[in-house]
């Protein structure tokens, strides 16, 4: 359906690294193009060039970085959490911050070395972590599993006349005048600001109707949007503790998104222009969040963890946790590919994963229906490109950022293909964000899933990303097998620009494959612009060009004389005919298999074959191979 989020189509699939690639049902996140040719297939100038996120060694950045946002919870805290929480834990759940007000009491130690080294990697035209392995991303997913955040419900700013009935609206106004005249005393008294210390001490030991409220007003302003100052209760987060209060479920998980995008974006913007004019930079962002997500994924990052006992957050197992040493972070990043969980809520699953339905035991197909499960339409509102509003303490009131899950697609257990542009839509963004999910059917991965890459992605990052702009031409030439197959100029998995390939000495070759004997190749760097054969032989090559390759040099052969002219659909007809003639006593009537015409053309076929075969022999005591020669031996054998 055109609105679906999920796309199922048969595409040559391979592994991350290139291995097996196989002709099968595939399932992604939309939008995708099937070419780099595509108009809507824009690549970020950033991601063509990773290298160039490598701006400054660990340490030697000319500015200091403020992580303002990045608060431990204050003596007591977790006392007036417990205290409270025996009375509004309903209404808490019903808001959709239980989990989020309770991993405000964990402490997650502050290690910016590891936050500072993955802001090398951001790339702003896509908000994705661009590494040498693949794009990868902070989501709403985890901001839900890690932040305890909804990704439903409304808007987190607003006059009350926007979610409430006039009478409701009126009691909100009410109660927030309450607060913020008791805001007032403290501005008034000798602190001259309403500091967040004196708030909950106040709140805590005098008995009041804005206790509730007074509590939410300070965990939204240290926690989840600290802004102006680190120490002080915001006025501005009044109205929205207020509904909080009243149970009205409130979408913080795509604010708290927007704002870390946001920040990751300005440090970057840092970290390129390496100004000497800023001696610092503060970001106001819950950066711990970050940190979280890079221990989650990244195996060979992560230390050990605390035992979370049950009915406790994700967060609790980060808890206090020192992290190890690493040595050369830059270098651990770049060579995580294969230490890096793309699911980790759902292959290390805690308490609220197990019961959760996101994470099934099979794949399957579920029908959308108007009254659909609520946390289903989470997962569904975590897979759909969007635009995040969060925000922001400055005369717009908003920043917004823009979310694009189908970059990052095997992230929620789904396969990769080329990701298509999203357009902008900044004047619509909450109403795209928060428009229901189409009727039709949503695709739950198995939590089991090993998910893939298409073989043009494949050939596109390698090519593109890791190979740099000047060969997204040859890439694109490789993109599309299925069209461009019979088109190669040379062996698949070389590129085209090679002449000659050198041969290994063997004296085995008698008995190689066909397939062995492209494997056994490499291409010389030196030689006209060729480069080295990556030790994967799979690189431009589909499943279906490969299954007659396995067969002996000499098989090839004999298999061409015995298999003949191709049989047609009329000639097994007559033979059937024939053979029923016999049957039944008359007399027989066969033909040859062969008519003469036939027996030469495949004489000289046969000849032609060996004859290459015998001089691609003798050129590799030589060392070098021509690539025509190749292709030639390709066509004759796709041909047979």
């Amino acid at each position: 359906m055109e609105d679906s989020i999920v796309e199922a189509r048969e595409e040559f699939m391979v592994s991350p690294t290139g291995k097996n690639p196989t002709l099968k049902t595939a399932h992604f996140l939309k939008p995708t193009v099937t070419s780099i040719k595509d108009p809507s297939f824009n690549l970020p100038q950033a991601t063509l060039r990773p290298s160039s996120t490598t701006v400054a060694k660990p340490g030697s950045l000319p500015f200091d970085v403020a992580f303002n946002g990045w608060l431990f919870p204050q003596e007591n805290w977790k006392t007036w959490v417990e205290r409270l929480s025996s009375k509004h834990q309903l209404t808490w759940k019903k808001a959709g911050i239980f989990d989020a007000i309770m991993g405000s009491t964990y402490k997650i130690n502050k290690y910016p070395d590891v936050v500072l080294e993955l802001g090398k990697k951001w790339c702003p035209e896509t908000n994705t972590f661009v590494f040498r392995w693949a794009e990868a991303t902070l989501t709403l997913e985890d901001m839900m599993r890690c932040g305890g955040y909804s990704v439903l419900g409304c808007r987190v700013f607003g006059p009350p006349e926007t979610f409430l009935g006039l009478l409701e609206a009126s009691k909100v106004k009410a109660i927030e005048e309450k607060l913020n005249k008791a805001r007032l005393d403290f501005v008034r008294s000798k602190a001259r600001k309403a500091c967040q210390h004196a708030w909950m001490k106040h709140f805590m030991e005098q008995e009041s109707d804005l206790e509730h409220e007074a509590f939410l007003s300070i965990w939204l302003s240290r926690f989840v949007f600290p802004g102006l100052s680190r120490t002080t209760v915001l006025k501005q987060l009044f109205p929205l503790a207020i509904r909080l209060a009243r149970g009205t479920r409130v979408a913080l998980a795509p604010a708290v998104l927007a704002t870390i995008y946001r920040d990751l974006t300005l440090l970057k913007g840092k970290m390129v222009a390496l100004s000497e004019s800023e001696r610092e930079v503060t970001l106001w962002a819950p950066f711990q969040l970050v940190l979280v997500w890079a221990w989650e994924r990244f195996l060979n990052l992560r230390p050990e963890r605390n035992l979370v006992q049950v009915g406790e957050p994700r967060l609790a197992q980060w808890h206090k946790v020192k992290k190890p040493e690493y040595g050369n972070l830059q270098s651990a990043l770049d060579s995580s590919g294969e230490y890096f969980s793309w699911r980790p809520y759902a292959t290390e699953m805690d308490n609220n994963c197990v019961q959760s339905k996101f994470y099934r035991e099979k794949s399957e197909w579920i029908c959308v229906t108007p009254d659909f499960d609520e946390e289903l339409e989470s997962f569904a509102r975590c897979l759909r490109p969007s635009e995040l509003m969060g925000i922001e303490f400055g005369d717009s009131g908003h920043c917004i950022e823009q979310y694009l899950p189908h970059r990052v697609a095997r992230q929620f257990g789904l396969d990769q293909d080329l990701p298509g542009n999203v357009v902008r839509s900044n004047t619509i963004a909450w109403r795209n964000y928060n428009k229901p999910i189409s009727l039709g059917e949503l695709y739950i991965p198995s939590r089991f899933s090993s998910p893939e890459v298409t073989l043009r992605y494949f050939n596109w990052w390698n090519g593109t990303i890791l190979g740099g702009k000047d060969q997204v031409e040859s890439v694109g030439r490789q993109n599309n097998l299925r069209e461009d197959r019979e088109a190669t100029s040379c062996p698949p998995g070389f590129s085209p620009k090679c002449d000659d390939v050198k041969g290994l000495e063997s004296d085995r070759e008698d008995k190689l494959t066909i397939k062995e004997m492209f494997n056994s190749l490499e291409i010389d760097e030196n030689a006209n612009g060729e480069i080295l054969r990556d030790g994967n032989p799979l690189l431009g090559i589909a499943n279906e060009e490969m299954e007659h390759l396995n067969e002996p040099v000499e098989e090839v052969v004999q298999n061409a004389v015995g298999t003949g002219v191709e049989t047609t659909t009329e000639d097994k007809k007559e033979s059937e005919e024939e053979e029923k003639v016999n049957e039944n006593g008359g007399e027989s009537k066969l033909r040859s298999a062969y008519d003469l015409d036939a027996v030469k053309a495949l004489e000289a076929r046969v000849g032609k074959l060996e004859n290459l075969i015998a001089e691609i022999r003798a050129a590799r005591g030589n060392g070098l191979i021509a690539a025509n020669k190749w292709k030639k031996l390709k066509n004759m054998t796709n041909s047979r």
